[in-house]
């Protein structure tokens, strides 16, 4: 049989971000055997790659024709699938190796009736399912489904294992195991369970994403950067600018001469965070416009090395390459012992922080700022934010002059606080560099809400994180530290929702603090 090197270079390709010229060697394997399955699902997956779902669908289809047992091509057109809206067709298609069962049909309804909240009529018709035939996979992994969106997380293990007993090839019931696990910070288990399911699923997106965040919280970098990268495959996750993000994206490559737009993607913390590497783009000859959220503009043009720093609504100029700022630490290899700068990378803009010290140069206490409220629009702001009543033990504090730098809705709060002497600076606050500057004046930061914590992080200035329970990736478990922030600390919650605990060991670290500078 003739050997296939263009093929295997086709994969490498397509692993590297090269679908184009992937598909250019698929189509010259193509033209000398037309029945070349491993062709056909290369070039549907180079075709998705690219954003050419019908001709992806087409590829793949005949690569299934030919080789029906392919797992991998069966994960890829459910990916395909799902990008179109058929949802019911792409779990059909990931049921590799899962019999087919009378039952079927019952599991089917009970999904839809536990997609719209209907959990009893899901039940009722799993258990109908279930008295037709016992053994199918289907309806023990809706079951764990199930049993998960109530809470019932025993159960929905026990049921998610079932089903793998019963269909050991069941890459769908291998993800989701993974991903109750990492519900319950077992993410050490649920790696090995993304593992098996990406073995047989190899093009699953959600399986390569829900992967990389396990793996960056356990730390494990350079493994997770390359799992990271998927999430562009899966609609609507990537936030970004109105670029196309996949047209000329870099990947490293030399650079020197030639213009790299790197632009935010996601929230502001993350822009923050990431904007640490602009300036090694720059430093490899490159020049460099970065294009970031308009609040963001004036404090990220203090980078240094950056031609042009510009809002993302503004419109983009003409670039060579490009890449979103989260593509960064991916394209330097970053590991946990290579973070760039974690003692800070930014600079107030000195005219506006001469103004702030000499606003508070008469405060002789310590000058601690305060943020009880994240964004509202969060998905999970109901776990982050604090009624600003319970940080009374702190406030209490007679050697503490209290600033809040809480802005929007929730800065109102403390028009009914009985904590009268707190100094709202919140009208003050236009942008990022303002907030920059007041807190190059204050001593302390403390925060709930993650970005003004990146913000002192990345000015090196002290901050305290209070952290809930089931935190960001990039907080990790069990530290009280951070490796991309130096100045930063962390008080986590043990309990999700219990912040009672965390508030007394805030006021007892401060305690220490104000006695220690005291002594001192």
């Amino acid at each position: 049989m003739e050997a296939k090197p263009d093929l295997a270079e086709a994969r490498a390709l397509l692993g590297a971000g090269c679908a184009p010229e992937a598909a250019a060697l698929c189509h010259a394997a193509l033209a000398r055997d037309a029945g070349d399955a491993e062709a056909w699902l290369l070039l549907g997956l180079s075709a998705l790659r690219s954003g050419d779902v019908l001709l992806a669908e087409a590829a793949v289809r005949r690569s299934l024709g030919l080789r029906p047992e392919s797992t991998e091509a069966r994960a890829a057109l459910a990916d395909i699938l799902r990008r179109t809206g058929r949802r019911a067709e792409a779990e059909a298609s990931l049921r590799t190796g899962v019999p087919k069962s009378p039952a079927l049909p019952y599991v089917e309804m009970a999904e839809q009736h536990s997609a719209r909240g209907a959990y009893a009529e899901a039940e009722a018709t799993l258990r109908q399912a279930m008295s037709l035939d016992g053994a199918c996979a289907e309806a023990w992994h809706a079951l764990g489904l199930l049993r998960q969106a109530q809470g019932e997380i025993v159960a929905a293990e026990a049921s998610f294992k079932r089903a793998l007993e019963l269909a050991p090839n069941f890459a769908a019931a291998w993800i989701n195991l993974g991903s109750l696990k990492a519900g319950l910070e077992k993410f050490a288990e649920a790696v090995p369970l993304y593992n098996r399911a990406l073995a047989l699923a190899p093009e699953h997106a959600a399986g390569h994403w829900n992967r990389a965040l396990s793996l960056m919280t356990l730390g494990d970098y350079p493994a997770a950067w390359r799992d990271y990268e998927w999430r562009w495959q899966i609609p609507g996750l990537v936030q970004s600018a109105e670029v196309k993000v996949l047209e000329r994206r870099w990947r490293g490559e030399p650079v020197a001469g030639r213009t790299v737009l790197l632009h935010s993607e996601q929230g502001i913390g993350d822009t923050i965070q990431f904007a640490r590497y602009a300036p090694l783009v720059a430093r490899q000859g490159a020049r460099v416009v970065l294009a970031v959220q308009p609040a963001l503009v004036s404090l990220l043009s203090r980078l240094p090395g950056l031609d042009r720093v510009m809002s993302v609504a503004d419109p983009l100029p003409a670039f060579d390459v490009q890449a979103t700022l989260p593509d960064l630490p991916g394209i330097f290899e970053t590991s946990l012992a290579s973070i760039p700068d974690p003692a800070g990378y930014l600079t107030p803009d000195p005219a506006r922080a001469a103004r702030w010290a000499a606003r508070l140069a008469t405060e002789t206490r310590r000058r601690i700022g305060l943020i009880w409220a994240g964004n509202p629009r969060h998905r999970d702001d109901r776990h982050r934010s604090i009624p600003l009543a319970m940080l009374a033990p702190l406030l209490g504090r007679a050697d503490v002059a209290w600033f809040s730098l809480q802005v929007g809705d929730r800065a109102k709060d403390l028009a009914a606080s009985v904590h009268a002497g707190i100094v709202d600076l919140s009208a003050e606050l236009t942008d990022f560099a303002e907030t920059a500057a007041a807190l190059s004046a204050l001593d302390l930061l403390i925060s709930v809400d993650t970005a003004p914590a990146h913000l002192a992080g990345a000015l090196g200035r002290p901050a305290w994180l209070l952290v809930a329970r089931q935190a960001d990736w990039r907080w990790m478990r069990n530290r009280e530290d951070s490796p991309w922030y130096a100045s930063l600390r962390l008080f986590r919650q043990e309990t999700q929702g219990d912040w009672a605990p965390v508030i007394a060991r805030v006021t007892a670290a401060l305690d220490r603090e104000i006695t220690r500078r005291a002594r001192d």
